[in-house]
């Protein structure tokens, strides 16, 4: 079981607290932005997995897939794994969240993303790119990982991290992306071509080299860089994709292809994701990404990478297999896909009007999260979109509090596994009449319904929808939806009668152009990327006895505007959130299955009496209380410290002033002595026939789930 959640009070005081320090703070270190060349690159790519071992996997697609490598002897003279320059795949996902052998399913339903950093080998800011990327995603998740066995590390990394300008906030939102997702980075697809600074690989351009509504067929698959694409997409089911360029500013998607006219398909999606790129990338030189489809906005072109990775799986009129002749050929079989291959949303992203800009240009980690940023560059702008895309790539649900204590979203917990025991027990409290429950809906943008649903144990655990480790599967959970609809019409038999669903609200995301809604009442700094929204609602106990368990989800549609265009949408991002039919498995077990419910892990309340005695992990997790909790005074300088007296004089004096206003009803609890049935976090509550208990392991001061 695991408990967790700290007061809404010590999280509005911590709130201010960060607020004051990182406004007053001059600690932070800010780190302009600097081009990394193929050997640094290389460095830095082989040493990911030696630092980060839990996290990251990297090959070469040379080692991988048994391909060539490009250039000569006298090509990437650092790189002894290959004659040439070899072309290294980073993938970075919780190996031991979804180790493959014990959490198959969740091993195989990651959603995934990819980067390519150059598919012309002169167009420089995308390698540095990817790689500050990974570089910063990793940190976060590593630093998070040790909340359960390794506080005084935790400590220090945590640190190190505001040092950087990574907030605690923002470090668990990068957690969560990694623990919650398959990102796939390839630095630099054109490897010889980055080497060499040249556009092409051996004379040949790697973005004409695709099978995608060309003439001749045998002008394909000709480049390593290619091939390389090739062999990854067919490896996994990418949703999202990034190829970064140059030579002008734009975000462009499909079509860019001279049989293309109309608009493809899934404009509509494709347009509204590339709007909240261009914001999220915020100005550089007073102007933000352009965007839109790539024949208007930029040229169209026969071979291009984005529109075949997009549709060479569906639109098999503009497709054939290739047959080149450059390094022994290429099987053709290589290029036959499966219908569930090549369905990606892969957006062009042309950084910057010059190939190379000046690196005063690149930008800096100061402000990084924020679209308003005062270190913006071609770099930064870039490292968020990178972050926009993982998180947008699937919806996702959280409880996030109860009765004003928040819950931590285990989701977010590097190598904590949901397991049926840990998920179905996440939280545990009782309560009486009413409980207030927040929740909150991320990796989409429009929230068109979200509610609670919630029922006595027993019931729900003879339902179908009683997954913890993974979503439930749509079909089942539609019939279940429906056979209680009709329990709660007098139709059918009573089983399941206890389950109950609040009424229905709507919303919006931080990623939407209206911003998200409805807000949370917490503050946050200046700089630090947009707030969750915060959905609070009451849910009915009294029709429950004492000692009755009652699990709660959250449950959640979005975005299905999406698939409301007059052609039916072809990619797999847009199908999977509006679409149940939609499924595809490839030979490697990559699986993408649609959706148009979204369910929470569960939390379960207790009415009345104590919690029973908390597991190991959140043993842990309560030294992890005590080591943020000392972070502040341990991080903050010291002419700070006068600053945060005052603060805390002030809440104080609120808080002896809420406390005298209350002795008359804490007075009547007093009176049980010591039994412990009116405490919640040092204060009571009490409404109705059973007092109000939360007694439960706590988060450090100013832990909010509402990330």
């Amino acid at each position: 079981m695991i408990s967790i959640t700290t007061s809404r009070f010590a999280t509005g005081i911590t709130a201010m607290m960060t607020i004051t320090l990182a406004a007053a703070s001059e600690n932070t270190a800010i780190v302009p932005y600097t081009y990394l060349n193929s050997e640094a690159i290389q460095t830095i790519t082989l040493e990911l997995p030696r630092k980060y071992p839990n996290f990251v996997e990297v090959d070469s697609s040379q080692n991988l897939y048994g391909l060539p490598s490009a250039g000569t002897d006298q090509d990437c003279l650092f790189d002894n794994s290959a004659n040439g320059c070899a072309n290294w795949i980073i993938t970075i996902y919780d190996r031991i969240k979804h180790n493959v052998s014990e959490s198959a399913q969740t091993f195989h339903e990651l959603p995934e993303v990819l980067l390519s950093g150059a598919l012309h080998g002169d167009e420089r800011v995308g390698p540095t790119t990817v790689i500050e990327v990974a570089r910063l995603l990793l940190e976060a998740a590593q630093c998070e990982s040790y909340v359960l066995d390794n506080v005084d590390e935790h400590k220090s990394c945590q640190l190190e991290l505001q040092r950087k300008g990574v907030d605690d906030r923002t470090r668990r939102w990068l957690a969560r992306l990694v623990a919650t997702r398959r990102i796939i980075i390839i630095p630099s697809a054109n490897a010889l071509g980055y080497y060499r600074n040249q556009r092409e690989e051996d004379g040949i351009d790697p973005n004409r080299d695709f099978p995608f509504d060309l003439q001749d067929f045998s002008r394909c698959m000709q480049t390593v860089a290619a091939r390389t694409l090739n062999e990854v997409f067919r490896d996994h089911l990418i949703q999202l994709s990034f190829t970064f360029h140059a030579g002008m500013e734009a975000i462009g998607y499909e079509w860019g292809a001279p049989s293309h006219e109309e608009p493809s398909p899934d404009d509509k999606a494709q347009n509204i994701l590339a709007s909240r790129f261009s914001w999220y990338g915020g100005k550089v030189d007073q102007r933000t990404y352009p965007f839109g489809d790539m024949n208007s906005l930029v040229y169209p072109v026969n071979g291009g990478m984005e529109d075949w990775a997009y549709a060479a799986s569906w639109d098999k009129s503009h497709t054939r297999p290739c047959d080149p002749k450059t390094y022994n050929g290429y099987t053709q079989d290589r290029t036959i896909y499966e219908d569930g291959t090549l369905r990606t949303f892969n957006m062009l992203v042309e950084t910057s009007d010059s190939k190379e800009p000046p690196i005063e240009e690149l930008g800096s980690n100061e402000d990084l999260f924020s679209p308003d940023g005062a270190g913006n560059g071609h770099v930064s702008r870039n490292i968020r979109l990178s972050l926009l895309a993982f998180d947008a790539v699937q919806p996702y649900v959280t409880l996030t509090g109860v009765n004003g204590s928040d819950i931590l979203d285990i989701d977010a917990v590097p190598h904590l596994q949901r397991t049926l025991e840990k998920c179905s027990h996440a939280v545990q409290v009782s309560n009486s009449d009413a409980v207030e429950v927040e929740w909150t809906v991320g990796g989409a943008f429009d929230v068109d319904e979200t509610n609670l649903v919630y029922g006595a144990r027993k019931d729900m655990e003879d339902s179908n929808i009683m997954y913890c480790t993974t979503q439930p599967d749509p079909q089942q959970l539609d019939t279940w939806i429906d056979r209680i609809i009709n329990i709660k019409s007098g139709k059918g038999n009573n089983k399941g009668s206890t389950i109950q669903f609040t009424v229905s609200q709507k919303g919006r995301t931080r990623w939407h152009e209206r911003g998200s809604s409805p807000l949370s009442q917490l503050p946050i700094r200046d700089g630090a990327f947009p707030s969750d929204p915060v959905f609070r609602t009451s849910i009915d106990l009294s029709s429950f006895q004492e000692g009755d368990e009652i699990v709660i989800f959250a449950m959640a549609t979005v975005d299905s505007s999406w698939n409301s265009s007059n052609s039916a949408p072809q990619s797999h991002i847009v199908n999977a959130r509006t679409n149940t039919t939609w499924r595809f498995t490839n030979v490697a077990g990559m699986t993408i299955q649609g959706r148009v419910r979204w369910l929470s892990p569960p939390i379960t309340l207790t009415v009345g009496g104590y919690l029973e005695e908390v597991a190991d992990p959140s043993k842990s997790i309560t030294q992890y209380t005590q080591n943020e909790t000392s972070t502040y005074s341990d991080s903050g300088a010291s002419h700070l410290v006068s600053i945060i007296h005052l603060l805390l004089i002030g809440v104080i004096g609120s808080a002896v002033f809420l406390v005298l206003r209350r002795r008359t009803l804490l007075s009547k609890q007093r009176s049980r002595g010591n039994s412990g049935t009116s405490r919640r976090n040092g204060t009571g509550y009490a409404s109705g026939k059973h007092n109000i208990m939360v007694e439960l392991e706590t988060l450090p001061l100013g832990m909010n789930s509402h990330e």
